[in-house]
């Protein structure tokens, strides 16, 4: 059997929007992937309610969520500013399970 397109995990991108609202878990394992550039880490997410993943690679993103110092699932707001090397994260904490229903 076939998988339903809202079960089909979306790789999120901070390039085409700087703004996600996610649902994340701290206790999830990252997972391996393949790219175009070789193996990258992601964390398994919810956006808007469907799977999608996380890139986990960038350091300033890793230390901005674990600054929060999450103790079960949250919804997260991640805003990415600047580019390249410059890039930093805000993440805000919208609170504990609440389903995210937008990326604004």
């Amino acid at each position: 059997m076939g998988r339903k397109s809202r079960d089909i995990p979306t790789k999120i991108s901070f390039k085409t929007e700087r703004v996600h609202t996610v649902l994340f878990n701290p206790e999830a394992e990252t997972e391996e992937r393949k790219g175009d550039h070789g193996e990258y880490e992601v964390m398994p997410v919810q956006e808007n309610g469907a799977p999608a993943y996380l890139p986990y690679s960038s350091s300033r993103l890793i230390k901005a969520i674990n600054a929060l110092n999450l103790k079960g699932p949250t919804s997260l707001r991640i805003t990415r500013e600047g580019e390249g090397m410059d890039a930093s994260y805000k993440v805000e904490n919208l609170g504990s399970n609440p389903q995210p229903t937008s990326n604004t």
